[in-house]
């Protein structure tokens, strides 16, 4: 990956981004992520790769502003990541997929555009 400087900022930024995960009773820690800094340059391929339970997942839903993250900072195109302003940058479509069967296919757009900010004119 290439270096990050004033004529070529980050468009994402994880520095020592944390997650973990707890027993909802007992409260013991249960796994998560630890510490994954790394930069993504304007023009690069970037990929997550790893065996399951690597964290890809965890990792793309603290991007996405999914779950929060434990500890450690990031940026989207220079917004906090989680960020109204991130999340209009974002088009997420997840491995399966999950409609509401109580919505019509105008109010489920409706409800995305409004999670992401949009008015709902457009």
């Amino acid at each position: 990956m290439g270096t990050v400087t004033p004529m070529r900022p980050a468009l994402l930024s994880l520095k020592n981004l944390r997650k973990e995960f707890r027993h909802p009773l007992t409260l013991k820690r249960l796994g998560g992520l630890k510490d994954i800094t790394f930069d993504v340059l304007r023009g690069e391929t970037f990929g997550l790769l790893g065996p399951n339970g690597a964290g890809k997942t965890t990792t793309i839903k603290l991007i996405l502003g999914l779950i929060r993250p434990s500890g450690g900072s990031g940026t989207l195109l220079g917004h906090p990541l989680g960020s109204l302003e991130a999340r209009k940058t974002l088009g997420y479509l997840p491995e399966n997929p999950y409609f509401y069967d109580y919505l019509t296919a105008r109010e489920f757009l409706d409800l995305c555009g409004s999670l992401s900010g949009m008015d709902s004119r457009a």
